[in-house]
């Protein structure tokens, strides 16, 4: 090699050959194909990686590295060894491995999930972070099985977590070291489950009505608060709304109350919330109720006032006196 005395093609034909020494210290592999081998793209990654997969390791400290150097091969790029090492075992690879695959992701930045222009890496790479059972959940506590796995599209945005029990008993959080902002911003564009997407607060929306009587009024008022506040940040189609208005999750005053004080008179804030309706009839604000109490539905200041007009009307019930 020093001599540059072999034929053109020799230095391919050595590649295939196991003359290559593993951070293991017991074997020699090849270099070609590249599943006889693992070449990780730093030292960082060499650590990680040893305590598994020692054998296959490529070495390059040493008369190691140099014999390496003088074939023309150096470390791999990131993107490479995540699409070609990792996205394909992300379904086995232990929790340290895969949060350290998504924190390489997030450093890869927004052009990794570009539909357009995207790199055969890239486009592995982000296949496998929807598709893969890559949160891994620590082992249960008496059990010899392993830790269960889900996709990111299974699990709940941690920002949600006061509204996961609408969706019912199979919603879950991530572990805990799965919630650092860097991991949960790959987890988020790679499906993770948020109650600004219309198909998750729809469900929610409807489980809460069917669990009926105080609870959905409960329920019902704790969603259409969340929306209020995030109302702006979300981009939902016009059937969206539609389908919710159709929901009996709404708050409106009981007609007992409107009755029985006139002029009406807003609820006890400590009180719970006494009666639900859809929005798909004709309703208004509590400040329009001492026109309207006999006529529409008024909806429940505790939780409407917070609502912002332009909101309400997406719902098509809404009305306002002339």
């Amino acid at each position: 090699l020093q001599r540059h005395v072999l034929p053109h093609d020799a230095t391919k034909k050595l590649e295939m050959l196991p003359l290559y020494a593993t951070q293991g210290g017991r074997w020699a592999v090849p270099l070609v194909p590249s599943s006889a081998r693992i070449m990780a793209p730093t030292e960082d990654w060499d650590e990680l990686l040893r305590p598994q997969f020692d054998d296959y390791l490529i070495s390059f400290t040493g008369e190691d590295g140099e014999f390496l150097a003088e074939l023309g091969r150096s470390r791999v790029a990131v993107s490479t060894f995540l699409a070609v090492f990792c996205a394909p075992r992300l379904g086995i690879l232990e929790q340290q491995l895969n949060l350290r695959f998504l924190e390489a992701v997030a450093s890869l930045g927004a052009a990794a999930w570009k539909q357009q222009g995207a790199t055969k890496e890239c486009t592995a790479i982000v296949q496998a972070c929807r598709q893969a059972p890559l949160v891994v959940f620590p082992q249960e506590a008496g059990s010899t099985a392993p830790g269960r796995r889900c996709r990111c599209n299974e699990l709940v945005d941690p920002g949600d977590e006061a509204f996961a029990n609408m969706l019912g008993p199979l919603a879950f959080m991530p572990p805990v070291s799965y919630c650092t902002p860097v991991v949960l911003s790959v987890m988020r564009r790679a499906g993770l489950q948020s109650f600004t997407d219309e198909a998750v607060f729809l469900q929610a929306a409807q489980a809460a009505e069917a669990v009926g009587g105080l609870q959905a009024a409960e329920r019902g008022s704790a969603l259409l608060r969340h929306l209020a506040d995030r109302w702006t940040l979300i981009k939902w189609p016009t059937k969206a709304y539609a389908s919710l208005r159709r929901l009996q999750i709404f708050p409106i005053l009981a007609e007992s109350v409107a009755q029985d004080r006139y002029p009406p008179k807003p609820p006890d804030h400590a009180a719970p919330m006494a009666a639900v309706a859809a929005l798909d009839s004709s309703c208004t604000h509590f400040q329009h109720a001492a026109l309207a109490w006999t006529q529409w539905s008024i909806l429940d200041p505790r939780t409407f006032n917070s609502w912002p007009k332009q909101l309400l009307q997406l719902f098509g019930g809404f009305r306002d006196p002339p």
